[in-house]
């Protein structure tokens, strides 16, 4: 393969969106660095888990291919090989999102105790989501194999440039967009009697958001919306660099609940770090009150422990 020439047309195209690649890039290896210490602890030395894969493959894979993302840009060709490369990486990005949104259902199916009904419709309406998503990936790799290659085709970059953007990227992103959004609904409803005893419990609204999980949920939802709406008010395609922000969200999701869920059950010792709750992985939140409500609060926090501790043989651990 060779390199095309960068004449001033084609270093326009590329270079809002090879910006936009090498800052996910960035961001997401700045993300890894500073929790590095926080995943040997908690991930790599667990054990074994479906959990623990679909982080990995989240969080690694993710990196890998928003990392080459720029690299693949400027490396041009008017060649089968090139054409089908969209598509592969499209399959890819797929995959990671597949393991992310398996996270953050898994957390969702948790915290509403594993009700039946819930979670098969749940599961349902995810694989349902991909599967279109898959559908429409294997077509257009199909299409772009037996497409004829045109002579100086700036195949590698990917270009909307479609009158307003690319109606089908839209279309392709709202069957992900609606389940996030559902799970997202989903996690507000089961904050709504904390949201509603705050004021009892002295705790900050934000302190509540964060700590139950939700601000993740809310970033997913952000990130998918921008990738939806973006295409079309842009001439010119920015990109992934939002996309870095769904496996970050999910994987920080991750990471904070198995951190809570280990210096819940080890009493802050760190020297256990493969002990962890079930898929519930209540944060343990103390009432903040004065001196009267300590008890209280002491109280709870053992009534919830008990709680977890008496699921750990009837529930499968997502932790």
């Amino acid at each position: 393969m060779s390199t095309l020439a960068l004449t001033p047309g084609v270093t326009s195209e590329a270079f809002p969106y090879v910006c936009s690649e090498l800052a996910a890039a960035a961001l997401f290896t700045y993300d890894i660095l500073i929790c590095l210490d926080e995943e040997i602890t908690h991930v790599w030395w667990s054990p074994r888990s479906i959990p623990k894969t679909l982080f990995m493959v989240s969080r690694y894979v993710g990196l890998a291919v928003i990392g080459t993302m720029p690299v693949i840009a400027f490396y041009a060709d008017p060649s089968a090989a090139c054409r089908a490369y969209l598509p592969v990486q499209f399959l890819v990005l797929q995959a990671v999102a597949f393991c992310c949104d398996g996270l953050l259902l898994m957390r969702v199916a948790a915290v509403f105790n594993h009700k039946r009904w819930l979670c098969r419709t749940l599961y349902g309406l995810y694989t349902l989501a991909y599967l279109i998503e898959s559908a429409i990936a294997i077509l257009n790799f199909v299409t772009s194999l037996k497409a004829t290659p045109v002579p100086d085709e700036w195949d590698c970059i990917i270009t909307r440039h479609a009158s307003g953007g690319n109606l089908l990227d839209t279309i392709v992103t709202l069957p992900i967009l609606i389940f996030n959004l559902i799970l997202f609904t989903l996690t507000v409803i089961h904050l709504s009697p904390y949201w509603r005893a705050r004021e009892k419990n002295q705790t900050h609204i934000l302190t509540l958001i964060l700590e139950e999980g939700t601000i993740y949920f809310a970033i997913v939802c952000a990130a998918l919306l921008a990738e939806t709406i973006v295409p079309l008010l842009l001439t010119d395609d920015l990109g992934v660099a939002w996309l870095a922000l769904i496996p970050i969200a999910s994987n920080r999701l991750f990471l904070s609940l198995r951190a809570a869920a280990s210096g819940s059950l080890n009493s802050g010792d760190d020297t256990n770090p493969v002990s962890y709750t079930p898929a519930s992985a209540l944060v343990v939140r103390p009432s903040g009150g004065s001196e009267q409500t300590t008890g209280q609060s002491t109280s709870n926090v053992v009534q919830r422990l008990n709680t977890v501790s008496s699921r750990l043989s009837t529930t499968t651990p997502w932790m």
